[in-house]
């Protein structure tokens, strides 16, 4: 019985040499299997091509693995750029589902910027919304959190 992991698998590199046509096939699927579809290509992508450690303690540790993101961004935009296609895709990223490694999610936000400025902006406002409250916690000193004044030394 084959998974839906070995069917990924086994049409990935296809996808590489027929883009039109897979994106054809990605338009016809029904939303919640186009979600699917998206989430195990993400997983997919994550380990074959982006299942490695790049230490972020020095300067620009971004650059170790700038083409391989590039690529894998490159991909995703040629999958994705049917209106109805790149909704899903944010829609997914958004929710997290298999973005969960720092390579997978630069390539995800790579993509998302150059998928179109709408859609950059839904992302962005998106994140904010989730983390604002938790970000404003953590970098806000309590007493004006609480609306508590210091007293001024003379």
């Amino acid at each position: 019985m084959l998974t839906l992991d070995s069917v990924i698998e086994s049409l990935v590199p296809e996808v590489f040499g027929n883009i039109p046509l897979m994106t054809q096939v990605m338009l016809d699927l029904p939303r919640t299997s186009l979600l699917v579809f998206i989430k195990h290509l993400l997983q997919y992508l994550s380990l074959q091509y982006l299942s490695y450690a790049t230490s972020q303690l020095s300067n620009r540790w971004w650059d170790a693995d700038r083409s391989r993101v590039g690529a894998a961004a490159s991909l995703l935009y040629e999958l994705h750029q049917d209106q109805k296609l790149a909704t899903a895709f944010v829609d997914l990223v958004k929710r997290g589902t298999g973005v969960d490694s720092c390579p997978i999610q630069r390539v995800c936000v790579l993509t998302i910027s150059v998928l179109g400025k709408d859609l950059l902006s839904s992302f962005v406002n998106y994140m904010l919304a989730q983390w604002a409250d938790k970000l404003s916690i953590n970098h806000t000193p309590v007493t004006l959190q609480e609306g508590i004044s210091m007293p001024s030394i003379p």
